[in-house]
C-alpha cells in the first residue's frame, strides 16, 4: 500500500506553512514560528539558487560519504 500526501514536495509542505505562526522549532525557552522558519528557508534557497552555477544539480559522492561517516548514516542509493 503507497501512502498519499496532500503536498508532493518539501517545498510545498513548507510554503503550506508560510503564514502559521505556530512553533516550527523549539529549543530550551526559545522557539522560532513556522512563519519566520519559512521566511528563512525562502532567503537561503535565495541566495543559493543566485549562488548556483550552470548545469544540472550535482551532488559529490565524496561529499555523500564523508557525512554519511561523519553521521553515521547508511542508505541504499
Amino acid at each position: 500500500m503507497t501512502p498519499t500526501f496532500a503536498h508532493g514536495s518539501v517545498a510545498e509542505l513548507l510554503l503550506a506553512r508560510a503564514e502559521d505562526d505556530h512553533p516550527a522549532l523549539l529549543f530550551g525557552e526559545e522557539s522560532v514560528s513556522w512563519r519566520d522558519f519559512v521566511a528563512g528557508a525562502r532567503r537561503r534557497a535565495a541566495v543559493l539558487t543566485a549562488l548556483r552555477r550552470p548545469g544540472p544539480w550535482h551532488r559529490s559522492e565524496e561529499h555523500t560519504s564523508e557525512l554519511q561517516s561523519r553521521f553515521g548514516i547508511s542508505y541504499a542509493v
